[in-house]
């Protein structure tokens, strides 16, 4: 996802994030089909709490990419911006007033500090487990 996402910005080419997008939406269902077949299996309350969290947080990435992102590629038209105004591969243009950075907040909000502390959680959770379970292991021999 992340190859296409780059192809997309070194090449100014939007079906590249469209493809990108495509490719967050089959990891978020291998994502879900996973948290659910674990939450199925899980015997531990706090591994219930944590497979459910993951199959929601999977479906809520699909669902958003499915709804918001895919339709864009469909209806966006770039208006008013003639060709010579266009950037090319190695430059950009910066539109500090353009109502797009309102509309993206709540997206860049989740998606840096909410991807963030989730990453953290999974870790701290992995290590946890991983000290009590080599812990468990050393008692034992």
């Amino acid at each position: 996802a992340e190859a296409m996402s780059w192809s997309g910005v070194l090449s100014g080419n939007s079906k590249f994030y469209c493809a990108e997008y495509v490719l967050w939406m089959l990891i978020a269902f291998t994502w879900a089909w996973d948290s659910a077949e674990l939450l199925n299996r899980s015997k531990k309350w706090s591994d219930n709490v944590m497979h459910a969290t993951l199959m929601l947080g999977s479906l809520g990435l699909f669902s958003f990419n499915l709804f918001f992102e895919i339709p864009h590629f469909f209806s966006y038209q770039r208006n008013g911006t003639p060709a010579e105004h266009v950037p090319g591969l190695w430059e950009c243009i910066q539109d500090s007033e353009s109502p797009l950075w309102m509309k993206r907040l709540p997206f860049f909000f989740c998606y840096f500090i909410g991807s963030s502390w989730s990453s953290v959680a999974v870790a701290y959770r992995f290590f946890r487990n991983f000290s009590q379970g080599h812990s468990a292991h050393q008692k034992g021999d």
